[in-house]
């Protein structure tokens, strides 16, 4: 394939070399052929995601965030870290603005044919933490931020289990689309 895309927790802990070892050195025929976009999950919330893996051009790593995008073939891949929060259990408001800039010029592109955002936590999910107060809250803002800027589709992780939503709007609620 051309890349792999993570939705974090790629280790098991972080801060342990051998966790990181393991993952890296016993399947180098996959990650020596392939390119790895992943977002930090919580398990790796210690900074150790941009020491081991080569960073994208353009990503920005902060002491709470590491968070990016890229241009593949007239996909936007938006990649957020829901470990950078703030009090209200909302993106950093440095991610949030780097958010909204970014799906806004993705947007002007007409090169752009689809906007996929690979987060950790994500909003909308049929898992354990569906309603722990990191995921509402991002579940309010970002719910939004997505609808009025076309993301198509929200790719999540945290939960270790596999669901699908409807297509969301800006108010929660799901949406008809034409397909």
């Amino acid at each position: 394939g051309d890349f792999i895309l993570s939705a974090g927790d790629n280790v098991d802990n972080g801060k342990n070399i051998f966790h990181w070892e393991w993952l890296l050195n016993h399947q180098t025929a996959v990650w020596g052929n392939n390119l790895l976009l992943s977002a930090a999950g919580n398990h790796e919330d210690d900074g150790m995601i941009n020491k081991i893996f080569a960073n994208p051009t353009g990503a920005t790593i902060t002491e709470t965030g590491y968070y990016y995008s890229i241009d593949y073939k007239g996909v936007h891949f938006v990649v957020l870290d829901t470990n950078d929060l703030a009090s209200e259990n909302t993106l950093s408001d440095a991610q949030t603005l780097w958010l909204e800039e970014d799906l806004e010029n993705s947007t002007a592109n007409q090169k752009i044919n689809w906007t996929i955002v690979l987060l950790h936590k994500g909003p909308y999910t049929a898992g354990s933490h569906a309603f722990d107060a990191d995921v509402e809250g991002l579940r309010e803002q970002l719910t939004p931020i997505f609808a009025e800027n076309g993301v198509d589709v929200v790719l999540q992780g945290h939960d270790h289990t596999y669901s699908v939503s409807e297509y969301i709007g800006a108010d929660g609620k799901p949406v008809e689309v034409e397909r």
